[in-house]
């Protein structure tokens, strides 16, 4: 009798151990569910706060930072009530995947992200637009230097720091540090435009256009007008007179 009563005593410990396990996993199968929906809109809250910090240190010559009307604010007013409501369920121990208060959270943030995002699109694309005006030449005039030794490393530079500003310029900035980059990377293309000629006269165009060609130019298409264009920039020495037997 003695070993039956207790191995009826083991049998109920066991059913209780096993009623708890499967409570917990129902606990932790419910807290799974609330954690995947709250990370839908945990990720996009988070990279808006990035990107509009980084967007508020934008040049205001270029855009103006981003501006929240009434609207908005009741809006991210309204969001942040939901949620509020949601950490003082959670901390009475309340079951967040009942009840309507969850959805209603991430109905009004996913509002909030959705209309944020507006106006920060917004925003970068007319300051990126902005910025390459400033910064980028178009292919036609960078071509135009390609004859001119004077410039040829500064051409290399500016196109380097063209590429960068493109990748960079690629999406929307979420590190104020990138925004600084780019505004610096626009600024030392404005100055190797600044190095650059642009305003060659014809008859030096010619000329160096021949020497690009052939490598020969005559010594007919070398003029007092070009001569002297090439002496004030330093030229001179990039040519040498070979006669032509």
């Amino acid at each position: 009798m003695t070993n039956l009563i207790e191995q009826l005593n083991e049998l109920v410990d066991q059913l209780s151990i096993n009623n708890s396990a499967e409570n917990a996993k129902t606990e932790i199968d419910s807290l799974n569910k609330v954690s995947r929906q709250a990370s839908n809109i945990a990720s996009p809250l988070t990279r808006l706060c990035r990107v509009h910090a980084a967007l508020s240190i934008i040049d205001t010559d270029l855009a103006q930072p981003p501006i929240f009307d009434e609207e908005i604010y009741e809006q991210l007013k309204t969001s942040t009530a939901t949620i509020e409501s949601l950490l003082q369920l959670w901390e009475q121990n309340g079951d967040l995947s009942q009840g309507e208060q969850l959805d209603n959270a991430l109905s009004s943030c996913n509002v909030t992200i959705t209309k944020v995002t507006e106006i920060e699109e917004q925003v970068w694309n007319k300051w990126s637009e902005s910025l390459k005006q400033r910064a980028l030449l178009a292919e036609s005039l960078l071509e135009s230097q390609r004859n001119l030794s004077a410039v040829k490393e500064v051409v290399k530079n500016y196109r380097s720091f063209s590429e960068q500003l493109l990748n960079l310029l690629s999406s929307m900035p979420d590190d104020e540090a990138l925004v600084i980059k780019c505004q610096e990377l626009a600024n030392h293309m404005e100055e190797l435009k600044g190095q650059m000629e642009f305003d060659i006269p014809k008859d030096v165009e010619h000329f160096l256009n021949e020497f690009s060609f052939n490598g020969q130019p005559s010594l007919k298409s070398l003029t007092p007008d070009v001569l002297e264009w090439l002496n004030e920039k330093n030229m001179l020495g990039n040519f040498i007179l070979r006669q032509v037997l």
